[in-house]
Parts: structure tokens; sequence; C-alpha cells
């Protein structure tokens, strides 16, 4: 996604292009348990879920919501990434890391 900036100077009007680039980086399964244990999604209790998630709340659904939003997210724009780290300790922090590495490697 390109965004166009022009700044007006003594010579004359300056045109520059910014790239914009969105990075989401979450533990999908982690997230989907803080939305069930906080109420902040209320899905119905369908197939595969899991015992003991609450009344009207399933981990799964809850997960498939999560899965569609990075879906949706990551066709939103080439430059877009919802990236899912697992949920090992310290994971996003290991993915972010790597991430700007590689962009500095390219610059």
């Amino acid at each position: 996604m390109n965004f166009l900036a022009s700044s007006t100077s003594g010579t004359g009007t300056q045109t520059n292009y910014y790239h914009l680039w969105v990075y989401v980086f979450l533990s999908k399964r982690g997230l989907a348990e803080a939305f069930r244990k906080t109420g902040a999604v209320e899905t119905g209790a369908g197939a595969g879920a899991v015992p003991g998630c609450g009344k009207g709340k399933s981990i799964t659904a809850t997960t498939n919501l999560l899965e569609d939003f990075m879906i949706g997210f990551n066709q939103a724009a080439e430059k877009f990434v919802a990236i899912d780290v697992g949920g090992a300790k310290e994971a996003a922090d290991a993915k972010i890391k790597g991430e700007v590495q590689g962009l500095l490697d390219l610059w």
C-alpha cells in the first residue's frame, strides 16, 4: 500500500511515496482463551467446544473467528501480515526480532 505525500520547498513541490507495512503478531490459541475468559466474544457452543469453556462460549468458535480475521487481514493489502506465533513464551518477541532483522538486512 503506497501513500503519497507532497511538500513544498523554495524550489517547488516535491512528491514522496511512503510504504505502509502492518504486522500483527499473536498467539491465536492464547488470544481465543483470553477472549473466552473475559466474555469478549459471544458465540454459540458448537461442535468441538472445549468442555468447561462457559455457557454459550466455545474456544473453537472463537479460534475460528480469529482465523477468519487473520485471513481477511492478510488479504486486505499486500503488506498487511497477521502471524500466529504459537504459544511459546516470548514467541512474539522472537518473531518481531526476526522480521526487523530481515528488513534491516534488505537495506
